[in-house]
């Protein structure tokens, strides 16, 4: 079965083609606004504004309005009231499909249904760890921030996934590890999909290289790391990271999959 997203089940069912799928999504972008966007057209922001307060998002683990009070940009009013025309004009994808004529209501229903049942286990905002994982508050720190993080730097949206205990394999050049050490001893490897590497280039605005792309992957996850760091100390835990390098892991671990619509993004844990 595995993690799906709605629109996926949508064509996997057979009720609307792939490319009404991806009509969908596009009028759902249009329609969306995200905060900065709405910030900018009630005039609260400059463009040249949100984009500090993104890059600030980057860095640190701070939601759009968190950041735009801490920089000075957005008084907590203003962020209050974005927040609320966000919440009144967003519309979901199984809507903008009726909308569009290309389903009923009366189908969304029945599939909505249907999706609730077969999706029910997936269906968390948190990260769910099976019995026998040892190290679980760091492990959750780390899949939960490397989410937010994808999202936050290169607007992949992914949902916490499947996961298993198996013998490492590594999955391409991308893959880079961190070893944490301190109150915990664990390392980290985080092995994206190949693309992932052009999107931090366009994100970043550097220019196509292989190093390059190695070098902003290892960056991606020395910030999720940093953040891991801070985070684990607020709850008592002193740890330290390693540089990023190139995994030397060898036989079971423990993985955990953040699936996007089109692609997994793993990690994995193993005791040092």
């Amino acid at each position: 079965m595995g993690v799906k997203f709605f629109g996926t089940f949508l064509v996997e069912r057979k009720v609307i083609t792939r490319e009404q799928l991806l009509e969908a999504i596009e009028e759902q972008k249009k329609v969306n606004l995200k905060l900065g966007e709405h910030a900018i057209r009630l005039g609260y922001l400059t463009p040249a504004q949100v984009e500090e307060i993104r890059k600030l998002q980057k860095r640190e683990e701070l939601k759009f309005g968190e950041a735009a009070t801490k920089l000075g940009y957005l008084t907590q009013e203003q962020v209050e009231r974005i927040i609320t025309i966000q919440k009144s004009s967003h519309k979901l994808l199984g809507d903008i499909l009726v909308e569009k004529g290309f389903i009923t209501r009366d189908v969304l229903e029945r599939e909505l249904k249907f999706f609730e049942t077969e999706q029910r286990i997936y269906m968390t905002e948190t990260v769910f760890l099976p019995e026998g994982v040892k190290d679980r508050d760091i492990i959750n720190i780390v899949v939960d921030l490397a989410k937010k993080f994808l999202l936050r730097t290169v607007d992949v949206n992914t949902k916490f996934g499947d996961f298993s205990f198996e013998e490492f394999q590594k999955r391409n050049n991308y893959d880079t590890q961190i070893e944490v050490s301190g109150d915990v001893n664990i390392k980290v490897v985080f092995s994206p999909p190949e693309k992932f590497a052009d999107m931090l280039l366009k994100e970043y605005g550097l220019p196509e290289s292989q190093e390059l792309k190695r070098d902003a992957v290892k960056e991606f996850m020395n910030i999720v790391m940093g953040n891991v760091v801070a985070k684990m100390e607020r709850l008592g835990r002193r740890i330290k990271i390693s540089l990023p390098t190139d995994p030397d892991i060898k036989g079971k671990v423990f993985k955990y999959n953040l699936t996007s619509p089109d692609d997994v993004y793993i990690l994995f844990f193993k005791e040092s």
